[in-house]
């Protein structure tokens, strides 16, 4: 069987904490909903308190939809009695199921891997089938009976 969405994939990288925020900013531009695997407080620690809270007053302003599954944690305690205002929703995975250390954003055709560890990094890859994939993986754990 043929993969109708094979093509050739447009990679960027971004290193370094200014360059990971601007790859990061680039989701306020999705014209589709933005399905992401998160760890945001390493983007808060980053970036800072109130430029999340911007980004996220932002997302709002533009009507952009995201599904996040992520650990329960104060951020996410935090985010919660605004989650529809924000168009969020998001589904909880318990801590002994494993842990996340990087952020994974998918909008669009494009796939954004982020590590803001002691050498903060990005990768955005632009491809159809890379990121419908991505998708069935997110879709598959989003619809999981082991996340809350």
């Amino acid at each position: 069987m043929e993969n109708p969405l094979t093509s050739a994939p447009k990679i960027a990288f971004f290193e370094g904490t200014k360059a990971c925020k601007q790859a990061y900013s680039k989701l306020l531009d999705s014209s589709t909903e933005i399905l992401e695997f998160a760890t945001h407080e390493d983007l808060v620690e980053k970036f800072g308190k109130q430029c999340i809270d911007d980004f996220i007053k932002e997302l709002s302003r533009r009507h952009i939809i995201i599904s996040s599954i992520c650990h329960e944690t104060p951020f996410y305690l935090y985010l919660k009695p605004f989650y529809k205002k924000q168009f969020r929703r998001t589904k909880f995975i318990p801590q002994k199921k494993g842990q996340m250390y990087s952020c994974i954003a998918l909008y669009e055709d494009k796939l954004l891997m982020m590590n803001l560890g002691s050498d903060p990094f990005g990768i955005l890859i632009e491809n159809a089938a890379i990121v419908e994939t991505m998708k069935t993986i997110h879709d598959l754990a989003w619809n999981s009976k082991s996340l809350a």
